[in-house]
């Protein structure tokens, strides 16, 4: 299996995520967030979820083209530790694979859970926050 688990993931490489204003204010604007982002201050909870502009395809714990054409997002949740993410802070992340189970699907076919947890660390390596994501990939309907 080398590199990969079982359902194809791999093991991820980190990656830094700089909190820019610019770049909060443009998130914040774009989610209609009703306050405004000042220097230092604290970023929309959602923010962190533009890792994916930061993270390129060696930080993924999926393997590079995967078939997307039956993959879901089932749930996104964020857990923040020591207050929110504020504008300036370096922080590193790092995906991985927490966990994954199958079900029966109600209109036949196996669905296959995967929770991938991306951990963000500051400078100073304290854990910040983690962004948890359940994706599901759906079998083929039975005949």
């Amino acid at each position: 299996m080398g590199a990969y688990g079982s359902q194809g993931q791999r093991a991820a490489q980190p990656f830094q995520m700089v909190v820019e204003l610019g770049k909060a204010r443009e998130f914040a604007r774009a989610v209609d967030h009703p306050d405004p982002i000042e220097p230092c201050g604290p970023v929309p909870i959602t923010f962190l979820q533009s890792m994916a502009f930061w993270a390129g395809p060696e930080c993924s714990v999926w393997p590079p083209h995967r078939d997307l054409s039956r993959t879901l997002h089932g749930q996104q949740e964020f857990v923040f530790h020591g207050g929110p993410i504020r504008v300036g802070e370096e922080l590193t992340g790092l995906r991985r694979v927490d966990k994954t189970w199958t079900k029966e699907g109600k209109r036949g076919g196996v669905m296959d859970f995967t929770q991938v947890i991306t951990d963000f660390r500051d400078r100073g390596g304290a854990l910040r926050a983690e962004v948890r994501t359940v994706t599901i990939e759906t079998g083929e309907p039975s005949a």
